[in-house]
């Protein structure tokens, strides 16, 4: 869930992972961070939400160290 605000914005989510009808985790982070003002919310099947999410913040960083390395800066 996300909230809008004039500023900003605010996220939020449960933090069980379930298998079809058992929770097998009740505390997990649904809210992956990719950069200090970009989250990835992570929903469906927890192993594929987090591997995109690390996908992602592999292609940010590669991104960040090239635009660096030409005097660029990773908007976000």
């Amino acid at each position: 869930m996300a909230v809008e605000f004039d500023g900003g914005v605010i996220l939020g989510s449960d933090s069980r992972v379930s298998a079809g009808q058992s929770v097998v985790n009740c505390f997990f982070n649904k809210l992956e961070p990719l950069h200090d003002r970009i989250y990835c919310a992570l929903s469906g099947s927890a192993a594929d939400a987090q591997a995109i999410a690390d996908l992602i913040n592999y292609q940010l960083e590669l991104h960040r160290k090239d635009s660096t390395s030409k005097g660029h800066q990773l908007a976000g």
